[in-house]
């Protein structure tokens, strides 16, 4: 099984869009699915929503059901130097690829240069944030530019829709060693980044995708990120050498597919955040509900005393997820100790 230059166990991998930072969760995808090259999250040299005084949510739950969902994930999140520490498994038969996003050379340069020292076997060219997605000509030169600060195996994120629509794309960066392509959406408000991520999404992407596998499959190697389990991509299976992913991942690893059920009509406009001064509390009396939605078990148990509000404990990275899946059950608060 191969991907560009490198040799890999199979065809199962963790994506750069995973936002759920916890070595818990990574530990879990490596001991149940055992995948072959696991993604950073993707990186920048700064955290567009980065403040002194605020922190804020990663991941909003829109839809969940039986059927599929609809979340939203926020990109270039964690910050580089907890990247290696995050992902750093000490198993040679994991492939580690950092994911990076520059907002110009001099950080594309000074991102590929942090990578190479942190001993990653390959870089990701994440271009699914880039704004300029319909100028191929443009998004070709800056390839070959950032293509040629480094000898490692390289590799360009694109929208499945912006290849779809512009197939020359393919041929004018054909200089790099494969192709990952997303089904997902990604827009702004203000600084705040939104990627969209719904089983619906991957289907529309998969029917894309269909009509240019053959075109791709004899061009280049391409990987796939689904929101869909392998079962519903058998029909492109053969197409694809790799096949990534993280909130299905993450669905398994809560166990909560078919148990809550989520449809929260608001648009989403901006992230949740929490001032660093305040804890996220639970109502005393919801803790074993809010418990299981919790990734980093961060949820308490019991209450260590008769109180109304419980507080999150310190391994808490308010990723967000209680926010939606415990919806009403969840407080900001002021503590105030002796």
């Amino acid at each position: 099984m191969k991907f560009g230059n490198l040799r890999l166990k199979n065809r199962l991998g963790v994506s750069s869009e995973n936002v759920i930072y916890t070595d818990k969760f990574y530990k879990w995808i490596i001991n149940n699915y055992k995948p072959s090259i696991v993604f950073s999250p993707t990186f920048s040299k700064v955290d567009p929503l980065e403040e002194q005084g605020r922190i804020y949510a990663r991941v909003a739950v829109a839809q969940l059901s039986v059927d599929g969902y609809l979340f939203y994930l926020r990109p270039l999140s964690i910050k580089r130097h907890n990247v290696k520490k995050v992902i750093d498994f000490r198993d040679d038969t994991i492939t580690l690829i950092a994911s990076i996003y520059g907002r110009n050379l001099l950080e594309w340069e000074e991102l590929i240069e942090f990578s190479e020292r942190e001993g990653f076997d390959g870089l990701e060219m994440d271009l699914s944030l880039e704004p300029l997605l319909g100028e191929k000509y443009m998004i070709s030169n800056l390839v070959s530019e950032v293509r040629s600060m480094t000898k490692l195996p390289f590799f360009v994120k694109l929208p499945v829709s912006a290849v779809s629509k512009n197939q020359e794309l393919i041929h004018l960066i054909s200089n790099i060693d494969g192709l990952v392509l997303t089904p997902r959406l990604v827009y702004s408000v203000g600084h705040h980044l939104l990627r969209a991520c719904s089983t619906d999404l991957s289907k529309l992407a998969l029917g894309l995708l269909m009509s240019i596998a053959k075109e791709l499959k004899n061009t280049i190697d391409v990987a796939f990120i689904s929101d869909l389990p392998p079962r519903d991509i058998e029909p492109l299976i053969d197409e694809l050498n790799l096949i990534l992913y993280d909130m299905v991942f993450l669905l398994e690893y809560l166990g909560i597919r078919g148990k809550i059920s989520i449809n929260i009509r608001e648009p989403m406009l901006r992230w949740p955040s929490i001032p660093r001064n305040m804890k996220l509390t639970i109502l005393s009396d919801k803790l074993p509900l809010c418990r299981v939605v919790c990734p980093n078990g961060s949820i308490p148990e019991t209450p260590l005393e008769e109180e109304e509000l419980v507080e999150v404990d310190e391994s808490c990275d308010f990723c967000g997820l209680c926010l939606y899946l415990c919806r009403n059950n969840m407080r900001f608060t002021r503590i105030f100790k002796p």
